[in-house]
């Protein structure tokens, strides 16, 4: 088996499932998955669809090299640094947390399922500098284009580079900071 869709199936874990070790496209999304352990496991993942679970740590991702594709909208992830954990997915090229168009975060806040990283005014520029293979990313760049079809976005180099310059002069201040 190559293609496993178990969406909105109330799955609680994927420990069920973990013994597929030849999954290429894994699509777990709309369940009350809590951890992502057992995908380290599959190592002929491309695609992981894991949108609207509890997911709150990203630990069990990086041994998946081939992964392309990581869609972890509406889960529970709150902490920015966890995405260095995905360098080791080296063809990761299309990520998706599911960044809030600031605009509308006062209305949304309340929302349980809103992974907390994505109200970082950095979570652009940090994603693209941990994972420069990265193409596609869903963020607010405040363009205006806020539908559907504009959530992901091309990576262009201008955002590369500062992104780069950014991580740079981050580095030349912590170098300056005496403790």
């Amino acid at each position: 088996m190559l293609h496993l869709d178990v969406s909105y199936n109330k799955l609680k874990s994927i420990e069920q499932i973990i013994t597929l070790t030849n999954l290429q496209y894994l699509d777990i999304g709309n369940n009350q998955i809590c951890s992502l352990s057992g995908v380290q496991n599959m190592y002929n993942l491309c695609v992981i669809e894991a949108k609207c679970n509890l997911i709150n740590d990203l630990a069990y991702i990086p041994q998946q090299q081939n992964l392309t594709t990581l869609h972890l909208e509406h889960n529970q992830i709150s902490q920015i640094k966890q995405i260095k954990q995905l360098k080791y997915c080296i063809y990761l090229t299309e990520l998706s947390f599911g960044h809030v168009n600031q605009n509308s975060i006062p209305s949304i806040q309340n929302q349980q399922n809103i992974n907390q990283i994505c109200y970082d005014s950095s979570y652009p520029l940090f994603v693209i500098k941990e994972l420069p293979q990265l193409q596609l990313l869903d963020y607010d760049d405040n363009q205006g284009d806020y539908g559907p079809e504009n959530i992901y976005k091309y990576i262009s180099e201008t955002q590369r580079q500062i992104a780069r310059k950014q991580y740079y002069d981050d580095v030349e201040q912590d170098e300056f900071i005496v403790e």
